[in-house]
Parts: C-alpha cells; structure tokens; sequence
C-alpha cells in the first residue's frame, strides 16, 4: 500500500461546473494541510467507458475520488482495488463510501424560506428517475405538509441518448407542458426548483408568459451557480450547498482508508449552508399598506440605526395600530421583524467577511456585542462565534 505522503490522487470530476471547482477547492486544501506539495493530482474527464477507467491502473494510483451516482461506473471502480470516495452522496453503491448534501434537508429548507404570508400555492420542478430529484421532493413536500400546505409537482419528459459510450440523458423541453403547469398554479405561488439551472429555465418561462417574479411567482433554486443565479433578473434566490466542505471531508475519509481504517458504512450527509436571498423570492405580499410600508422600509434599510417608533412613522400609523396590524396579518411583532433582518445581516457577515464579533454586530444594528449574542442565539441557538467556525469549517 502506498504511503500517503507520496500518493496519487485520480480525481474524476467534471471541469467546468462551479460546484466541482468548490469540491476541488477543499480536496486541494486538506491535501496541503496534511501532506503539503507532496501528494501529485491526476485528472480524468467523464463520462466514462470501461476501458477509460481500467487505463488508470497503469498509474500507481494511492485512491480516487470522483462522483460516483450510477451503477455503471460505480461498478467500475471496485475491480481497480484502489480506495475510492464518491462525492456523489446519497444511496450508496458497490461499497464506495459517499459523501454530500443531505437533499432531504434541502427540500425541507426550501418550503421554510418559501412559506411566506400571502403565498398560496407551492410548485416543485424536480426531474424524472432521478433519487436527487426524489429525495428534496420527499423534505419539501414533508415539510410543507407539517405545515399543513402541499405542493404541486411537474414532471418534465426525458428522452434517452442512442450512443451506448455516452449514455445520458436530457430533457426534452415540452415548453407547452410547462405553460400548462404554471398557468395552473393559483398565485402568488412558490416554485422550488431542483437546481439553479431549472430555476433558470422556469424563470425564463414565466417572463415569456407574463408572470412577474415574485410579485406572481416565488423561484428559489439550488446550488448557487453564479452562471444561473445572475444570468436572469430579477436574479435568482439559491440554497448554497457546502461544495467546499464535502471535498475536505472526501479527502479526509480516503487518507483514513488509505491508512487501512474501514470505509463508512453509511453515507456523510451535511446539511445545506444556507438560502442566499435575491430578488426572485423577495415578497412583499401584504393586504395592509402600513404593513407592507414597515416591512419595506425594514428591508431597505436593513433595521441598521431605526427603532419600531421609526418604522411606525414610515408606514402612516400610530406604533400601537401597527403592532396590531402586524400581529393581525403576519402572527409577528414589528420588533421581530426588525430583528429577523439584523440577525439576517450579522450572519451574512459571520459568513463572508472576517471583521471581529463586535464590529459585526455594531454594522447589524446591535447597542453591543452582548445584545447580539443574546438575540443570536435565542434566534439560532449558538453563539456568533460558533456560527462562524461551522460555517468556516472547511474553508481552512
């Protein structure tokens, strides 16, 4: 067995997708963690023949790590002996060990961030003979059954390509069908997409039928794929999945089972990072004007520097008659909402910037680091500082 510190690692990831970019990110970051330059990298380029995998054993390959979701090629990969991790995720085939999103957690997210009041459908673009597709239908239709809604389903058609050396398939865009299907939709309704692409695609839909986003129709994504997201407006709300964290754990699990420790028997499922909100599911939908007025002015100002008695000014009622409206049309309080948001402004900073605590919490609004850290973890139930480690946690 080879020594890890002069290993060859065959990564058989697509070029060219931002998610494998990420994946690759933390593969190469644990790697020099651990090994520093000694461990050499060996690209191969899918799809795959059995012949293009079986040419690998003339390397003196240490492991492998690639995306492993169909039977076809994961059947290749045990006959090289060669310790593999799929960063497939998901059910596990031939014994490689997976690791990935947790998709159910991802469906369950996005019915949590699409439940919003005035919303009064919820549609689901997923695809057909995909467990992917299968299993973010099964967290978000579960999750809004909880709450006691349901959803709609499209189910696109497939067609299969002829060539037996690249069999994928595509799917065919019946545009009349998907008509059809938003036409059906009662609005303003809520349209959780498999991926960020779809999400493009029924977005694109909806501007050729005249549906307004979000005004009619709420779109919300997967992926984070600024190839998508940014390519329509206005731009596409997304679930970010930690990419950069499954490479870390992928390689950590290959390096232990290149050391002789067993495999998981289980699949590594994380939970998804967190809804990047845009435009596409930034709704508005009140029937109170001095509500909608309030949440607005909350929204635009981001709750930095403004009191409830501010925000009852800006929305032409007395502080005593918007608290009840808020409580009549949203089950909330004015103070909760301004809240909502400055939390939702000290997380994103928690997340991409590396200001101290304290910094961070006078930007969101906060009197002191200790009013954000009471507020933040009554609302998340961990402090600042361990939002941001789990968070950063394979970013090292």
């Amino acid at each position: 067995m080879p020594s890890a510190s002069s290993l060859k690692i065959n990564l058989l990831l697509q070029q060219g997708a931002a998610l494998n970019q990420q994946q690759w990110h933390g593969i190469a970051a644990e790697v020099a963690l651990q090994f520093g330059a000694q461990t050499s990298f060996l690209n191969f380029h899918p799809p795959f023949a059995q012949s293009d995998l079986l040419r690998i054993r003339r390397f003196k390959i240490g492991g492998i790590i690639g995306r492993f979701g169909r039977h076809d090629y994961a059947g290749y990969i045990p006959l090289l002996k060669i310790p593999a991790v799929s960063l497939y995720g998901g059910r596990q085939f031939c014994s490689i060990p997976q690791v990935g999103t947790d998709d159910r957690a991802i469906g369950a997210m996005a019915a949590d961030h699409l439940v919003q009041p005035g919303i009064v459908s919820f549609g689901y673009f997923g695809l057909p003979n995909d467990r992917t597709s299968r299993s973010r239908w099964a967290g978000y239709c579960g999750r809004l059954r909880a709450l006691h809604f349901r959803a709609l389903r499209f189910r696109p058609e497939i067609e299969r390509s002829p060539s037996k050396r690249y069999p994928l398939s595509r799917i065919i865009p019946w545009e009349s069908s998907l008509y059809a299907w938003l036409e059906s939709l009662p609005k303003p309704t809520a349209i959780f997409c498999i991926d960020d692409f779809r999400a493009y695609w029924v977005a694109g839909a909806c501007a050729r039928m005249g549906i307004r986003i979000p005004d009619d129709a709420a779109i919300l994504g997967v992926g984070n794929n600024p190839g998508y997201v940014h390519a329509i407006y206005p731009h596409l709300s997304s679930i970010e999945i930690p990419f950069h964290q499954e490479g870390v754990i992928a390689t950590q699990v290959l390096f232990q089972m290149i050391r002789g420790k067993p495999a998981p028997d289980r699949p590594i499922l994380l939970p998804p990072s967190s809804v990047v909100v845009r435009a596409s599911t930034d709704i508005l939908r009140v029937d109170n004007p001095h509500v909608a007025r309030a949440l607005r002015f909350i929204r635009e100002t981001k709750g930095i520097g403004i009191f409830v008695d501010d925000i009852a000014l800006r929305s032409g009622a007395c502080r005593k008659v918007l608290e009840r409206l808020f409580r009549q049309h949203l089950q909330s309080t004015v103070l909760n909402e301004l809240r909502k948001v400055m939390i939702d402004n000290a997380k994103e900073a928690l997340r991409t910037t590396d200001a101290s605590v304290e910094e961070i919490a006078e930007r969101a609004g906060y009197s002191s680091l200790n009013h954000l850290a009471r507020d933040f973890k009554s609302r998340t139930g961990m402090s600042p500082g361990f939002y941001r480690k789990s968070r950063a946690e394979g970013k090292r």
